[in-house]
This record gives C-alpha cells, structure tokens and sequence, in this order.
C-alpha cells in the first residue's frame, strides 16, 4: 500500500458542468483493489478499482478516475484527485500501474502523453512561453489575411456546421476562433490551450459575458479530457513550411474527442499495402479533395489502437496498447457494437482546416546564394586577434547553409511548375505526420542556375455551404507564414525544357520540428546534389521591402518607359487654373539665397518648410504623393495617390533643389521645356508651362528622379 499526502478529492457534477470539492489536505491510500480517502483518521471516499473503472491524468498535477455504471444505467461519476506535486501524481499514476496486474480490467494511462513522449521537456517549456506572450498573440491577431479568412471561412459555413454544435478550439490562443464559432452560432466551445495565456482567454471570456457558452481549459489536447463528444474541430496549427512546430500532430490527435458517428468505422479486412502519398505538379484548379488523392489517405489499420468508450476519459488499455505505438489512431467499441477508429469520416464541415497542399518548386536566386556564403568569409581570417579561424570555415558554411530562409520572393525565380503534397486532415494519422516523403518532378520552363527549393502551402475549410482557402504563396498578400527556401550547397545548372527530379524527406525531431533533406537529380546524368536543414534554426530574412523581380526581366528600356508614361500623364492631366498668360520660370543652378538674380527669375530659400511655401493655385497638400521607386507610371485614373504608391493624375510630386544640374526634357502635345532633377541632393524647383497650379514644396526628397511642376498666374 502507498501514501499521499495533501490531497484534494474533488466530484464532476455532469448536470450542471462542475466541480464539487469533497475534501482537502486529505490522505489517499492505494492498493491493489481500492483508493481510500481519509481526513485525519475518517474514511471520506473509498473507490473500488475494476474493469469499470479508468484512471487518466488530466493535468500536470490532476488525475481523473472515472467509475462507469451498468449500460443503461445512469452517466458515469468522475471524480479529480489533485497532488501536492509532480513527483506525486507520476508516483501514483506509477503505482496504481504496477498494481494493475491484481486489478480485474481496470483501465490505466500512464500519464505519459503522446506529446511529452515525442518531445523535450526544455523545447516544450521555451514553446508555451513563446505562445504566453500577449505581443505574440497579437502578432497572429493582426494578421489580416489569416484572421479575416478563418472568420469567413467560419461564418459563411454558420447555419450547418457551427449552429448549435459543440465545437472544439486546439491551440486556442486567444480564444479568437473560439469567439468566430459563438457568432457563427454554436452552442458551446471548449477553448483548449497548454500555456499560461489560457489566462488571458479566459479573461476574455468573461469580459465578453461569454463564460457560459465558451469553456476554457488548460492543459494539452493530449492529456486532457472533455465531458462531451464535439461536432467540429477548429484550430490554427500551421507551421513555417506548414510542418513546423508539430502542431498538426496535436490537432490530428484531437479526432478522438469527435461524436462517434463523425468517425470513421474499422474494416473488417486488413490491406494487403497502403496506398502511397500522391504528390503531382498538376495544380487543381477546381480544389475538390479526393481522398484516394491525398498524401495522409492511408488505410493501416494494423497500427490503429483501442480507445476507451468513456468521453470523459482518453484512457488506455494496458492490454491492448504498446506505448511506442501511439501514433494517436484510436478506436473505440461503441454500444452498437461497430468499432471506430480516431480518422474522421471524409465529409466537410468537420475540421477546420481540413485540408492542406504543400507547394515545392525549383528557384534560382544568386544574389541569396552569395549572401549566404559570404557570411562565412569571416571564419576565412588566418590572423584574428592573432588566431587563426580557417579550420571552422567549412563548419561555417555547412551551418548557414542548413538554415532555411523564411522570407517572401518573386514568382518569376521560380523556373517551373511546382509539385503539390496534399494532406487530408480528416484522415491522416500521426505516424504519417512524423515521417513525411515527398517525390518531387519538375519539368524547367527556362535555363537557369537552380539553388534550392521554395515551399509555400495553402489550406482549405471544406465548409458544407462554402469552400474558403487560405493562402501563402508569393503570389498572394503577405502573411506571418511567409514562404520557406532551402538552398542547395553546390547550385545546379539546368537549360530549358529539362527534367529534373529529387526527394523532400521531412523527419520529425523532439525539438518539435523536422530534420529536412533535399535531393535534386538530373535524369540520365550522375548529377546528385542533396543538403541537410534544420528548419528548428530558420534564417528570418525578410526586410519589409517588396520582392524585386528575377534580373533581366525587362524587355525594353525601363527608364525610357518611365519618362515615356510620365509624358503621357502630364498630357492628360485636367487644367485646374485658366490663366491669361503662362510664364515658363527656370531657375539659375548654382543661385544662392540672398544673391542678386536676373529679372524673370525665382529664387526659393532652401531653409523654408513645406508650410512656409507659399501655394498657389490650389491645396498643394492635395496634389503630393511620394513614390518610393522608379516604377512605370500607369494611366491616369481618378483619386490621390497613397504613400508608396504611383502618383494619380493631377498631384504633383514632392521635391527639393539645391545647386542640381537641370536636365533639359521635351514632351510631346505642346508642353515646353521642363527642368528634371534629382531631388537626393535638391532643395529648389523648377516647373514647365502646362498650366498646371500649385507650388511644388520643398524640404522633401525621394529616392529617383523626379519632375516638378508649377504655374504662376
């Protein structure tokens, strides 16, 4: 018999959901046929251990014990037995093991969870802190792309899939999604979250007078227990390159809790061979998901394990689960006698998300390859503070190299069509999320020099109304996922019509992340070219600038095309202010404020401020905007132009002039001789005689070259 100290003991009430505590600082002792609570030297509870009862550990320090009546006798009692520590409840949930050989049928966890089994204690710590901070959750909160699209996704699915359901939200985080399923209709929400900002969401809950209709729960999905079966499941688990963090293997895990007829049955007969993952570069435009076509379609039902019958409990059976074959594909023997495995039915409005394409193409990008090896040339120095630091380069460059790059790029680095891995999130099992393989073949559209491979993905919310998809590819708005490169150590030169073949092998680590290895073939050569990344260590390189497109790209002049565009502009531009009589004012290079000028000329102190400028003709604020980069100008359009953005008609360019060399220009349609200057080294102005109204102020420079206009009455 064993002892513990200062123990509470608390009663589940299943009429209205809580918790009645029967007794504190208790003592409990366990032996092979009892557990027996005592105060001081009362018998306060005793619980007889048998095949109908099961023992789980809900949390860090809680463990469940779950007595079920006769079959259609009443709801089973649950109580809660909280310790006084860790080494408490692992002692006991150890114990009450050991004596499960004397227990007739009484079922047993551990308390191991699939999730502590698979990863490290310290990773684990560093990621519930990361994800308690209220910067990172506002970080995913305002991203507009994911937030706004799983709101959609789930309103617009609102009178079927969410209206009086009881939904499940893994990771809830902020309890966002959580409140998206309340507006959407649901009846009741349990907000699961492991770290400390499940704090937080609940604050919010009940600042929202929601606390009756959203339920907060702290702890993993893998070692908690929910007092109901769920209708949906929602949850934002995506990673960088989709896998990271392997959260998807918790949002699979979470299956288990869904009502047993949204479950798929277990076949009788055993597949001889599971189906291979599909991975194609036919992209499908119609975005139908066929389950024979999805790489987590995989029927091995030999590894699918036993899963109690209790929806207050995730327990197992001793006799019938391994622990190292916890892939979290449990069945559960229902009172119709049918078993059912943990994989959902392939229908929509179960899971949201409920399916995901992984994108992998080819990309060449020289000026990120020499960025990287040049970051090694500092292990190259044979005299630093008199060392010698060349043995380590070669170390040096292998770490940079494993480092994927998480940042954003042009599509037109991309040579080729990519390949697609889909996953089905209703089918898939753990096992197959741990050991991902991916056959890629690309055929090269131009020549090129190839250094590694682009990984981007999209996941789609299979709705029973509506199918909304949300997407990371460079060729769509910017969200916090960006997309993933992983170079190539050696760059592979590939002409133009070519094949080009290789592997994407992806192992799952206790870091909660993959292990990555790429391979790329050039079909009938000894060409070979592999590396090895860690996407646990990425490289964020991404710098808030837009992608610059592939070089070379231009097929005509783009400073012609530019002046050629801003010609035409000007051309169209609406006469604001009729005038008498235009004047054409050029001012001398080189004029100093105060300096005796010519009749006829202007001079403009370079100290004024743009509220000091007197303006003429019109609003000059009105007619500014600032274009951070020489591109082409389109046509004119009503409106004003925003901040980095191409000018709209009418606006005049802000600028400066100081001592700048005019340039002489000629436009077409009757407009004279203007002055273009370049406004980095500028603080005076110049204009040309189009009628156009308005100073243009100064004091405010660009990065290109720019004209100014103005008229004086």
């Amino acid at each position: 018999m064993t002892s513990f100290d200062n123990v509470e003991l608390r009663l589940f009430d299943e009429s209205s959901f809580t918790c009645r505590t029967l007794g504190t600082i208790l003592t409990l002792n366990v032996d092979s046929s009892k557990l027996v609570f005592f105060r001081q030297s009362e018998v306060l509870k005793e619980i007889s251990l048998g095949s109908n009862v099961f023992i789980s550990r809900v949390s860090l320090k809680v463990a469940s014990v779950t007595v079920k009546k006769e079959k259609y006798a009443k709801a089973p009692t649950s109580y809660f037995v909280g310790f006084d520590s860790l080494k408490d409840i692992l002692k006991f949930m150890s114990c009450v093991r050991s004596n499960d050989s004397d227990v007739s049928g009484a079922v047993v966890d551990l308390g191991v969870s699939s999730f502590d089994k698979r990863t490290d204690s310290w990773s684990a710590v560093q990621y519930f802190q990361f994800y308690s901070y209220l910067s990172q959750q506002q970080n995913m909160m305002q991203d507009f792309i994911r937030t706004s699209t799983y709101q959609r996704a789930i309103l617009a699915n609102s009178s079927v899939d969410f209206q009086g359901k009881v939904v499940l939200d893994v990771g809830a985080g902020s309890g966002i999604l959580s409140f998206f399923a309340i507006h959407a209709g649901a009846a009741r929400v349990y907000a699961v979250e492991a770290s400390n900002m499940a704090g937080h969401c609940n604050t919010l809950v009940q600042a929202n007078k929601l606390a009756g209709r959203i339920v907060v729960i702290s702890g993993k999905i893998e070692e908690i227990t929910l007092p109901e079966p769920v209708d949906i499941i929602i949850s934002e688990p995506m990673g960088y390159m989709l896998y990271n963090e392997r959260m998807l293997e918790t949002y699979v895990h979470a299956r288990k809790f869904l009502a047993p007829h949204l479950r798929q049955p277990i076949q009788s007969t055993k597949h001889s061979a599971s189906r291979k993952p599909k991975v194609t570069n036919r992209i499908d435009h119609s975005n139908k998901m066929d389950g024979d076509q999805l790489s987590g379609d995989d029927d091995d039902d030999e590894d699918l394990d036993d899963f109690s019958n209790s929806t207050e409990s995730d327990c197992f059976s001793n006799d019938e689960l391994k622990q190292e074959d916890v892939d979290g594909e449990l069945d559960t023997p229902e009172d119709d006698g049918v078993k059912r495995s943990n994989r959902a039915i392939s229908s929509p409005g179960i899971m949201f998300p409920t399916v995901a394409n992984l994108y992998i193409v080819p990309f060449f990008d020289e000026a990120l390859f020499a960025e990287q090896c040049s970051k090694a040339n500092f292990w190259y120095q044979q005299c630093f503070h008199g060392m010698d630091l060349t043995a380590l380069r070669n170390a040096a460059m292998s770490e940079y190299f494993s480092q994927p790059v998480v940042d954003t790029f042009d599509i037109g680095l991309c040579p080729a069509v990519p390949c697609v891995h889909k996953v089905d999130f209703r089918t898939v099992s753990e096992g197959q999320l741990a050991n991902i393989d991916i056959p890629v073949h690309f055929q090269i559209s131009t020549s090129c020099t190839i250094h590694g491979l682009a990984f981007w993905f999209d996941v789609g919310f299979l709705g029973s109304q509506q199918e909304v998809w949300l997407s990371t590819s460079p060729t769509e708005p910017l969200t916090h996922w960006y997309q993933v490169r992983c170079l190539l150590g050696t760059p592979l030169f590939v002409q133009q019509g070519q094949a080009l073949n290789g592997h994407v092998s992806m192992r799952a680590n206790s870091r909660q992340s993959y292990d990555v290895q790429i391979e790329l073939i050039v079909p009938g050569s000894q060409t070979r070219i592999t590396n090895k990344l860690d996407l646990k260590n990425p490289h964020f390189r991404y710098n808030g600038y837009p992608p610059a497109p592939p070089p070379g790209s231009h097929t005509r002049s783009p400073t012609e095309t530019y002046y050629a565009n801003l010609c035409i502009q000007q051309q169209q531009q609406p006469l604001q202010v009729q005038t008498p009589q235009a004047t054409t004012w050029t001012i001398p290079v080189g004029t100093a404020v105060g300096t005796s000028v010519p009749a006829g000329s202007l001079v403009v102190n370079a100290t004024h401020t743009t509220s000091s400028v007197p303006s003429v003709g019109g609003n000059v604020a009105e007619q500014q905007s600032m274009q951070l980069s020489p591109q082409p100008l389109v046509p004119p359009s009503s409106g004003h132009g925003i901040l980095g953005s191409t000018p709209a008609p009418g606006q005049q360019q802000q600028s400066s002039l100081t001592g700048a060399p005019s340039i002489e220009s000629s436009c077409a349609a009757g407009l004279a001789t203007g002055i273009f200057f370049n406004p980095t080294n500028s603080a005076l102005m110049t204009g040309v005689d189009d009628g156009s109204p308005g100073l243009i102020p100064i004091g405010h420079s660009t990065n290109g070259w720019r004209p100014g206009t103005f008229a004086i009455e």
